[in-house]
């Protein structure tokens, strides 16, 4: 391979990243063939309501307090959904008690637990945790129809007509990207028994090829720069496509994707010890976001990834751009544009045989399916720098200590528009965050265990200050100009949620 350009994603790149022994090699295997042929079809009907719609989302101390946040998004957008906050033990139950049986229901949300749901024995004997527990939320939660949302993970937009859309109905799973290519073992095709055809290419990295072509013998292909180089793995007929998966949102029907729901359980209960470091080959991260994607391949179950690439936001300062938040795109406009553009490309090649399908894709690429492009955002994770107000106080990584306050708009001065009563609605996203943290912990006096025996009074003064700081560094403060707001008075909420 020394005449050839180096790929990292080729096949022999990626089997020298991880080695299992023969004897190890069978006997998961074995396991997994196992398993599949015992999954059921159907869940039974007493796992969930039919017909049932509704958002999921994993509480428990930080994680409860971040998720409050998301709901208070999600019911200013108009989402009127179900939610259910689905914690992992006891022991979170019994400190969030008031907030599981006072707070939440007052926004059409409870708290499912999971021992009381799977049992305590079942508990004790899988021993779950981390990214183990997305699968099994999913698992445990009432609902057939789900939207699965990260704790840390804000909708942009009501997503109540999303289980309607022709991209859910057509797939029954919807997923989305994450920023890097798929690192996945081949080896885990061999313990999946999926057949891979290494002579005929479908993709142009994660787009799918409208005419499939055949591989040079060598197994090469020609790149960008016209030089002979390996082909990616995840570009032959039957692997999984680019990109990797990101699960900081799921969509899931559990009527139809029930084998599906179970592998990834599967995948994720064995993940630190196999199937995570198949997934990701020590690539950036590894944990449960592609045993859903795999789960889905392996019981042959349709889904759709979303094409579009992330959004990124974020600030700049001195030592550089920090990324802070992860945009995905809609995934009804993003199928929606694919399913036109593909057709175009179609009639462009069928009408043009001299037309070159990887430069039209190319440019349909940059076009429409770039971060930065038109399709609307669907959620933004915001993944780094979690919001914790009462530590914002002592960290200078993200607060001005002397003026007591956060120090830059760390999603770039970010705005997006909502629909309401016809008539679209700027939101200042940074603004309208830190306004529900000082009606939850300044004015209703909401209770979170994960800021008992705290100095409420120097948080607020935080809270405060950085309200007033986001008025005095925005253009619009829901829908008013600043030209109307009298910046000397302590300022109101501008969002009411009592």
């Amino acid at each position: 391979m020394s005449d050839e350009e180096f790929n990292a994603y080729s096949k022999e790149s990626l089997l020298g990243k991880a080695n299992i022994s023969d004897t190890n090699l069978k006997r998961i295997k074995v396991a997994h063939a196992n398993i599949l042929r015992q999954l059921p079809t159907q869940l039974d009907q007493s796992t969930y309501v039919k017909g049932s719609k509704g958002i999921v989302m994993l509480g428990g101390g930080f994680y409860s307090w971040l998720s409050f946040l998301s709901i208070m998004h999600l019911r200013d957008n108009g989402s009127k959904l179900p939610i259910e906050l689905v914690l992992a033990s006891w022991s979170d139950y019994d400190k969030e008690y008031h907030f599981c049986h006072q707070v939440l229901p007052k926004y059409n949300a409870k708290c499912i637990l999971m021992p009381q749901v799977l049992g305590h024995h079942v508990i004790s004997q899988i021993g779950i945790g981390s990214y183990q527990l997305k699968s099994i939320a999913i698992a445990v939660s009432s609902f057939e129809h789900v939207l699965m949302l990260d704790s840390d993970n804000v909708a942009l937009v009501n997503p109540d007509t999303i289980f309607d859309s022709k991209v859910y109905k057509d797939h029954g799973l919807v997923l989305w990207p994450d920023y890097w290519q798929r690192s996945m073992s081949p080896l885990y095709y061999e313990i999946a028994q999926i057949p891979v055809n290494e002579q005929v290419r479908v993709r142009w990295g994660r787009f799918p090829l409208v005419k499939p072509i055949l591989v040079e013998e060598d197994g090469t292909t020609i790149n960008k720069e016209k030089k002979k180089q390996k082909l990616n793995f995840h570009e032959y007929a039957g692997s999984i496509p680019d990109l990797s998966s990101e699960s900081g949102q799921l969509l899931i029907n559990k009527g139809t994707h029930a084998k599906t729901l179970l592998l990834s359980l599967y995948y994720n209960l064995y993940g630190p010890d196999i199937y995570y470091r198949l997934f990701s080959l020590g690539e950036l991260g590894e944990g449960d976001k592609d045993t859903f994607i795999t789960a889905a391949f392996a019981t042959q179950a349709k889904y759709y990834q979303v094409l579009s690439h992330i959004r990124t936001q974020g600030f700049s300062d001195e030592n550089g751009y920090h990324g802070m938040a992860m945009g995905q795109k809609d995934p009804v406009v993003d199928y929606e544009v694919v399913t036109k553009q593909y057709a175009k490309i179609e009639r462009e090649l069928n009408r043009n045989k001299s037309a070159d399908q990887f430069e039209l894709i190319d440019k349909m690429q940059a076009e429409y399916f770039g971060g930065v492009s038109e399709i609307p955002l669907f959620t933004l994770h915001c993944n780094i720098a979690k919001v914790n107000p009462e530590e914002y106080t002592r960290n200078d990584a993200v607060s001005d200590l002397e003026e007591n306050r956060i120090k830059a708009r760390i999603y770039s001065n970010f705005k997006y528009k909502i629909v309401e009563r016809d008539q679209d609605r700027e939101i200042d996203f940074e603004l309208k965050r830190w306004t529900i943290i000082q009606q939850a912990i300044c004015i209703d006096n909401l209770e979170f265990y994960l800021f008992d025996e705290k100095d409420k009074k120097k948080t607020c003064d935080y809270i405060n200050n950085t309200v007033r700081w986001l008025i005095s560094t925005s253009d619009m403060v829901d829908g008013k100009s600043l030209t109307s707001l009298d910046r000397k008075k302590p300022h109101q909420p501008v969002y009411n949620y009592k």
